[in-house]
């Protein structure tokens, strides 16, 4: 028989998500095609660059002055830099001191614009040596790959960091959905705006409130290796729940529910083994329902789950819960929830949540 961590995670890498298929991830990492003023840009530049170093950063300097930030943000993508990249590259050769602030002040240092033109010249010199630009429409081709096959490089960091959020506006959207209350409500909108601090600690969403907290939420998602991060986030939800035990001694506890998922993960079995071990609960995007079992149950009331044959997989969570869901056969107007649908029941639970439904901690 499995323990109960090898329970949670082989249900963790069964339902891990699939972030290449995720509409968020497709859509944030499509470039949209370049457009006309682009193309002329490309073409000037790549012009410009196939002069010595010298005239062709005193040329690409002028075009930087005249079109400002969004050509400046461009060339970096194309020439395989971000926005944070160049500038902390900089620093290091010229100091934190004389090093522009932000790529939308590159046109002012000399020694920035060089550093692009030499990235860039390595980037243009294949397709000079091919006489590519002897075909115009070949080389708009050329430049609108090349932009393509960039873009989700140049985006990484900030996809990264808006993912990681995204998680939590998922939660809220069900939350809203099923009509109960959370803050901060900003995060419906405004999936970056800031979280909520409850006994020193940093929760990301509290329902329904952080004077009368029944459910605490912790986020962590992760589509690539999780390094640090990992450990990070593990001694996140430590902390958090040895500050639940410390402020909630008699009172019943609320739930510490981690939204974790993302094959990043795997790469560290130390970290995920702490955070399945130490919430009461987790969440992955494809069993959202299991949040709302969560949330009504820290709330004392009762949620209706639409029948699935995948909810035998999910037993021993169901057994912690019962009481606070109903199985129904069919439920046309509940809220989706991944491959099932949920909906409050309008009548509340006739029972207390009691300290021992959180689990024994």
């Amino acid at each position: 028989m499995m323990s109960e961590l090898e329970q949670r995670r082989e249900e963790f890498f069964r339902y891990v998500w699939d972030h290449t298929a995720d509409p968020f991830v497709i859509g944030y990492e499509g470039r949209a095609p370049l457009t006309d003023a682009e193309m002329e840009w490309l073409q000037q530049v790549y012009q410009h660059c196939r002069s010595d170093a010298e005239d062709a950063s005193r040329n690409l300097r002028q075009l930087l002055e005249s079109n400002g930030a969004s050509l400046a943000a461009l060339l970096l993508q194309v020439s395989g830099l971000t926005r944070n990249k160049i500038i902390s590259d900089l620093k290091a050769s010229l100091g934190k001191d004389i090093a522009p602030k932000s790529y939308e002040h590159l046109h002012r240092s000399d020694v920035g614009v060089r550093y692009l033109v030499r990235r860039l010249k390595r980037v243009f010199e294949p397709l000079y040596r091919s006489g590519i630009e002897r075909d115009a429409d070949t080389l708009r081709g050329v430049f609108e790959a090349l932009s393509q096959a960039t873009y989700p490089g140049y985006i990484r960091q900030e996809r990264a960091k808006r993912q990681g959020h995204m998680g939590e506006q998922r939660l809220a959207e069900l939350l809203h959905a099923l009509g109960v209350p959370f803050e901060p409500e900003a995060k419906l909108e405004q999936p970056l705006s800031r979280d909520v601090e409850i006994w020193g600690i940093s929760f990301d969403l509290v329902i329904p409130d952080k004077e009368n907290p029944k459910v605490l939420v912790q986020s962590m998602i992760q589509s690539a290796n999780i390094g640090q991060f990992g450990e990070s986030k593990s001694i996140d939800i430590k902390r958090a729940m040895e500050a639940i035990r410390k402020n909630c001694p008699n009172a019943p506890p609320p739930f510490l529910v981690a939204f974790v998922d993302g094959v990043g993960f795997r790469s560290n079995a130390e970290g995920l083994n702490t955070v399945l071990e130490t919430a009461d609960e987790f969440v992955q995007f494809k069993t959202l329902w299991k949040f709302a079992i969560v949330v009504v149950h820290g709330m004392n009331r009762v949620l209706l789950v639409r029948n699935h044959p995948e909810l035998e997989n999910f037993a021993e969570f169901l057994s912690r819960h019962q009481g606070a869901y109903e199985i129904r056969e069919n439920l046309p107007s509940g809220v989706e929830a991944r491959f099932t649908r949920v909906a409050l029941k309008e009548s509340p639970a006739p029972q207390a949540r009691t300290a021992s439904a959180a689990g024994d901690r």
